[in-house]
């Protein structure tokens, strides 16, 4: 958390969106898993804005706030969000994401266990109907 911090500085300063936007949304992922929900938000705000137009690397700021509302058992809101990232995913090429690299357990599984398969599918499918647009209000609300 503290080196995230501590680039965000000269990304800001250089412009550099998308190592901006990376850099706040692993900063994001790291605030929820301390508890920092109030800083999390408000990493995911000025994430939004600085990836504005880049839809995949938005679909790896909305899958760290699936896993934040699976965390906090809101499986709904996880499993729609997992349908709008599926979505994006289809139409972008998404490496390797925060949570992969972490080793933190995909929101898909989580959201999976609180609601079960179908109401998951039926949640899901409801996500995937959702543009990026309101993907990420839904996210931004979480």
């Amino acid at each position: 958390l503290a080196a995230c911090g501590r680039v965000r500085a000269p990304r800001r300063a250089q412009k550099t969106a998308v190592a901006l936007g990376d850099s706040l949304t692993l900063g994001r992922l790291l605030l929820y898993e301390a508890g920092r929900d109030d800083e999390a938000r408000a990493a995911m705000r000025e994430a939004i804005a600085s990836l504005a137009g880049n839809v995949g690397a938005l679909a790896v700021l909305l899958l760290t706030a699936a896993h934040a509302v699976a965390k906090r058992g809101d499986g709904v809101t996880a499993a729609r969000l997992c349908g709008a990232i599926d979505k994006i995913r289809e139409r972008t090429s998404v490496g390797a994401t925060p949570l992969d690299v972490l080793g933190v357990p995909q929101p898909e599984a989580d959201a999976r266990r609180l609601l079960g398969d179908e109401v998951f599918e039926r949640e899901s499918a409801a996500g995937r109907a959702l543009t990026v647009e309101e993907a990420t209000a839904l996210a931004l609300g979480s």
